[in-house]
């Protein structure tokens, strides 16, 4: 006779990308975990919460050890242990040597994107880049 498995529902998400992340997680502390929904909510995702949103399975025998590895994720403590064991790299201006920076759009890239959008029905996002707070140096 075939053996039944029973899983438990640990999470839902109306996101794929956030379902797999936790479900990511949960395979990296050993924990074999599915995603439930995932592809009608990413076909038709205005109706993500009629299905009930993907939904995170583990087996019922592993639902208390899924639930605190999730409760640490859900406190900060993997983050914070993975900013400990892999620090920020600080950016530096070539210039001036200054660690502030702010953000800066190119706006026309953006007005050429939408340009493109409008012509060509194909959008290509502007990147980003940063200016030193200091000098006005243009960085990557």
């Amino acid at each position: 006779m075939d053996q039944v498995i029973a899983f438990s529902v640990i999470e839902t998400h109306t996101s794929p990308w956030h379902a797999h992340i936790g479900r990511a997680l949960l395979e990296s502390e050993g924990i074999p975990a599915f995603l439930g929904s995932e592809h009608i909510v990413s076909a038709w995702w205005p109706m993500s919460r009629v299905f009930g949103g993907v939904r995170l399975l583990v087996r019922r025998e592993d639902v208390a050890h899924a639930q605190s590895i999730l409760a640490l994720r859900d406190q900060g403590h993997l983050e914070a242990a993975l900013v400990e064991e892999f620090p920020p790299e600080l950016r530096r201006c070539a210039s001036c040597g200054s660690e502030e920076f702010f953000e800066r759009r190119n706006w026309p890239a953006i007005a050429l994107a939408f340009v493109l959008l409008l012509v060509c029905r194909a959008i290509f996002p502007p990147a980003k880049y940063i200016k030193c707070k200091l000098c006005g140096e243009r960085g990557q």
